[in-house]
């Protein structure tokens, strides 16, 4: 009985990790986690196993809610397909704007359509948060300018010929 147990539960949380994909990306201001599950799969909305948050000595988080899903006859709201969750990430008081790494914990547990739920799962992954204009290249940026000015010259000079 107790092979039976550890094969079941190997087995189970075999197939969530292998199962489902998972994307977690930010940019300045957000973290957007999605989950892509198996075309058998969904996950109910309960907030005990579906979250997204971050950890972090920078910033604060604001989860900014669940999208809408498919309402069940039990009134359970559930996702099937593709899953995505997001957050606003704040500058704490005091941290100067820079680039920092944060520890995001996406947190989901997925059935599949016999009504079987596997083990819920919680993925943890690093990500570095790079500000918006933390990394111009001014060099560029300068060349940008003189081939635009250039090209000003050259129409304005033209313009002149045909008057």
């Amino acid at each position: 009985m107790k092979r039976l147990l550890i094969i079941l539960i190997f087995i189970t949380t075999f197939n969530v990790f292998s199962g489902n994909k998972v994307s977690i990306t930010t940019n300045s201001d957000r973290v957007i986690a999605k989950i892509f599950l198996n075309r058998d799969e969904y996950i109910i909305l309960n907030e005990n196993f579906l979250f997204l948050t971050i950890e972090s000595d920078e910033y604060n988080f604001v989860f900014t809610g669940y999208p809408d899903g498919e309402l069940q006859e039990s009134g359970d709201v559930y996702y099937s397909k593709e899953l995505s969750l997001e957050g606003r990430l704040l500058l704490k008081d005091g941290v100067e704007e820079g680039d920092y790494n944060i520890n995001v914990i996406l947190g989901f547990q997925t059935c599949d359509k016999a009504g079987i739920c596997n083990i819920p799962v919680e993925v943890s992954e690093e990500i570095l948060v790079k500000k918006e204009g933390s990394s111009y290249n001014v060099p560029v940026i300068i060349g940008l300018l003189l081939t635009i000015s250039i090209i000003i010259i050259l129409i304005l000079k033209r313009r002149r010929r045909f008057e």
